[in-house]
């Protein structure tokens, strides 16, 4: 029913956010991917109600937009398509803001997006700022770390 919505253009942008996380957890990520798409895009179009302030709005669509863009680069991460997933993941930044969980492996990937980009200052700039987290990326990140400096201080 949802899909049906979506495709006759009368659904929300929280309809098509919960779409693509269904397909998203499912593992069909082609959908996943199309419908977080739908879903920032809608959720930069949709009016904002007159109960509304103009502020709780903007941090709305910014977190549906933050989760969206999040969802597209796991995908594209796993895809291998990394300069997508950087783009995607540098999109979602601003909007983790106060979630560590999402916010640390944003720029874990990104760390990882980089480094397999060849953009070491990036990658080491990155895995840098998801150390400052705690969580299941925390010593990956500073692998990487080690890593990333070990190969910087040889190209000199």
């Amino acid at each position: 029913l949802a899909e049906q919505m979506i495709s006759k253009g009368i659904a929300t942008d929280k309809l098509a956010q919960s779409v693509a996380e269904y397909y998203f957890k499912a593992g069909n990520v082609d959908k996943a991917l199309r419908y977080s798409a739908r879903a920032a895009e809608l959720a930069g179009r949709q009016p904002r109600p007159d109960n509304v302030t103009e502020n709780e709005w903007n941090r709305r669509v910014a977190k549906i937009q933050g989760r969206a863009h999040w969802m597209a680069g796991r995908i594209l991460m796993d895809r291998g398509q990394f300069t997508e997933a950087d783009r995607e993941f540098r999109e979602a930044l601003p909007a983790l803001q106060g979630n560590d969980v999402m916010l640390a492996e944003a720029l874990f990937h990104l760390g990882w997006a980089n480094y397999k980009l060849g953009h070491l200052v990036e990658a080491e700039k990155f895995n840098h700022a998801c150390v400052q987290y705690r969580g299941p990326f925390q010593d990956a990140a500073r692998r990487h770390l080690d890593v990333i400096r070990a190969q910087r201080s040889s190209n000199r």
